[in-house]
């Protein structure tokens, strides 16, 4: 089914544009609300689209829409091998989608308005999980 409303296209566009990173060697991605079984050991990406606030840009009742949100990519590392290539890992993410970066489809564009952030690594079991957090804004009727 195609996305049809702001909310989905948003998100598609988002996803979009995370499946044109290339990475060397490839990653497996954990896409929102599609089944993902991990493998103990071998790193993965996992994203999560967070839609935050939506705001009318002018006073008119037919004024255009800001919607803003969040886009999180997670990388998954194994344990006990350090943070650098995590680290890494999350620096080639947030590079991608670099402040200023414009992802045009469905005939909207969404924007990446501020820099990437890149979390400390969380150092679980299993695994070592570094956030990259996008903020993104789109203006649609």
């Amino acid at each position: 089914m195609a996305a049809s409303r702001p909310e989905a296209q948003i998100a598609d566009a988002l996803i979009w544009h995370l499946s044109q990173l290339v990475l060397t060697p490839a990653r497996p991605i954990a896409w929102p609300g599609v089944p993902f079984s991990p493998t103990v050991g071998v790193p993965f990406l996992s994203a999560t689209h967070l839609p935050n606030t939506t705001s009318a840009t002018g006073l008119a009742f037919d004024a255009d829409r800001e919607f803003r949100g969040l886009f999180q990519v997670s990388v998954f590392w194994q344990p006990g091998k350090g943070i650098i290539e995590p680290l890494d890992l999350a620096g080639q993410v947030a590079g991608h989608f670099e402040r200023g970066t414009r992802i045009a489809r469905h005939g909207r564009t969404v924007e990446v308005n501020r820099p990437p952030e890149v979390a400390p690594p969380i150092e679980q079991p299993d695994w070592v999980q570094v956030p990259v957090t996008i903020r993104w804004r789109c203006v649609a009727p």
